[in-house]
């Protein structure tokens, strides 16, 4: 796991240093906003960054909205000695926030919140029914899924493939809600994660299938270079 301090104070972050090498963490660690903020710029697979809200020049807040405007999707925790500030950490989709000074009981309830948002992650997956058979799949073995003659098949990464009796709209409900599956086509949806390039209008999968990308799904390439960014793919 990655993870970024930024506070002006480094007695602050000499703290919350301490504290994370509880959990085999080393941050990087930053006493200057500006230069954490063109770091994060620099390497967007952050995974957690603590920001101090009161900060000279640029503060936690403002740091936040910036991150998430240049597409930063990592976790952001602020440092704060007073709650005033809850209003704004929404807007920036804030995953928490901790008073200072930083003791251990609040950092364990923050990082515990974390461990139990990861875990939940991944053993995420669909449950569907062929005429004999219940199966549980779990997300990161799809693929992708398509449509052929009213039957939506999925594409697991073991080569097998099961298909069901079913619309690929009520299976996209469903896979579209975890953020590592795209929709490209009306008769398809891919996992981001076996994407290898996208070529003109198509996909292609380190299998080496070609997925035909449709004018109704313009923003796909953006969607892959954002995962890209983040460092997601396997």
């Amino acid at each position: 796991m990655k993870v970024l301090i930024c506070d002006d104070l480094k007695e602050e972050t000499d703290l919350l240093q301490d504290l994370l090498s509880n959990y085999g963490i080393t941050p990087i660690v930053f006493n200057d906003s500006s230069n954490a903020l063109e770091y994060i710029y620099q390497n967007m697979q952050i995974d957690i960054c603590f920001l101090d809200i009161i900060m000279p020049n640029l503060n936690g807040i403002d740091m936040a909205k910036a991150l998430r405007e240049k597409g930063y999707e990592g976790k952001i925790i602020f440092l704060t000695s007073t709650t005033d500030f809850a209003y704004q950490s929404y807007f920036v989709e804030a995953f928490d926030y901790i008073l200072k000074p930083v003791v251990k009981n609040n950092l364990n309830k923050v990082m515990d919140k974390i461990s139990n948002k990861l875990s939940t992650c991944n053993v995420n997956g669909i449950t569907v029914h062929t005429k004999n058979i219940t199966s549980f799949i779990p997300f990161n073995n799809i693929k992708y899924v398509e449509v052929i003659n009213h039957k939506v098949y999925f594409h697991l990464l073991n080569q097998e493939n099961i298909s069901i009796s079913a619309s690929l709209k009520t299976i996209a409900s469903q896979l579209l809600h975890d953020e590592q599956f795209i929709q490209c086509h009306v008769s398809f949806i891919v996992n981001l994660n076996y994407i290898s390039t996208i070529e003109g209008k198509s996909i292609i999968l380190y299998n080496g299938k070609i997925i035909p990308i449709s004018r109704s799904f313009p923003d796909i390439k953006k969607s892959f270079i954002k995962w890209t960014l983040r460092g997601n793919l396997k």
